[in-house]
């Protein structure tokens, strides 16, 4: 709570007797060094509510000793769910990349990782190296770009607090509609929908509880993932998936590198203002061209590119 700026030195490497890291509430920023995976000894990372980007570093899963792992964004991503898609209104969007296993920690209690651009699904062997699963564990991933089904691997832990809110989930594996413990005992009365909110309906917390229900979406909105807090317009919908489309174009063709990158992925602005993009005449928020060339485009063009409905003119030449 010092607000210190800044980045993490590798050099943490060296306090080789550490049990307890709490970093969170500052400004630090840039990756996560990949050293802090050698602090064997380490029961409890804290570095929630930072600047921290970039993906979460594998060599995490080298923390033997880890209890608790935070790693929450909450208070550089104000966020509103939009069925599984984020209004954002800041252009920090904390770590991304694909979630690890954590399959070689035996010792651990909570994953907290809420609020951060986390994509890909849920690996299968996610934290499966935890010895007792007897215990209770807390599972936070709300608010991010997960997606996929919530596997079934995750029935091997009785007692779970699990928050999948706010993602991109499409299934839910049907054995853990029967964990009976799970969610403070939830999911013995409202099975699936104590876990996430079916398709179609949304509740405040994305999930039924005692004293929320998962309503169903009113007429002429929707919420197409599991899990959703909110239904919006089937107009906004499709918006949201082009804009998701855009997002996936920068990320394969390292967008951080490009030339010009006005606005990109800054969800306080329309994409239509984002640059290279051009709509729809007539205020239609659905892409007809985009230009990019000249600009240090780097990879592979992504397949999902070509659903976006209204597109004209692609212009990405002279890149790489």
């Amino acid at each position: 709570y010092n607000r210190f700026s800044g980045r993490v030195s590798k050099t943490i490497e060296q306090l080789t007797n550490l049990e307890e890291l709490y970093l969170m509430s500052n400004d630090l920023s840039g990756p996560i060094p990949a050293a802090i995976g050698k602090l064997s000894k380490l029961r409890i990372l804290s570095l929630s509510d930072n600047a921290f980007t970039g993906s979460i570093p594998t060599e995490l899963n080298n923390l033997i000793s880890l209890e608790i792992l935070a790693i929450e964004h909450e208070r550089k991503l104000l966020a509103n769910s939009m069925s599984g898609n984020r209004r954002r209104t800041q252009q920090s969007y904390g770590l991304t990349g694909p979630l690890p296993a954590f399959d070689q920690l035996p010792n651990l209690q909570k994953v907290l990782l809420g609020y951060n651009s986390i994509t890909g699904t849920i690996p299968y062997n996610f934290v499966t190296g935890i010895e007792d699963k007897t215990l209770p564990l807390r599972i936070d991933l709300e608010y991010n770009f997960l997606g996929g089904i919530i596997p079934s691997s995750l029935t091997q832990f009785m007692n779970v607090d699990a928050s999948f809110s706010g993602n991109k989930f499409l299934g839910i594996a049907p054995g853990l509609c029967s964990m009976t413990d799970w969610n403070n005992g939830d999911v013995l009365s409202d099975k699936c929908d104590a876990i996430v909110c079916p398709i179609n309906t949304y509740s405040p917390i994305g999930r039924k509880s005692a004293a929320i229900d998962c309503t169903p979406c009113p007429d002429f909105t929707t919420s197409q993932y599991l899990g959703s807090v909110e239904c919006i317009s089937e107009n906004d919908q499709a918006a949201a998936n082009e804009r998701d489309i855009l997002k996936k174009l920068y990320d394969d063709l390292q967008g951080s590198g490009w030339y010009s990158q006005q606005h990109w992925y800054d969800d306080s602005v329309n994409f239509c203002d984002w640059y290279g993009i051009t709509c729809a005449p007539g205020g239609v928020d659905s892409v007809e061209s985009i230009r990019l060339n000249n600009n240090g485009l780097v990879g592979h063009v992504p397949s999902v590119l070509f659903e976006l409905p209204n597109l004209k003119e692609l212009n990405i030449g002279h890149n790489r």
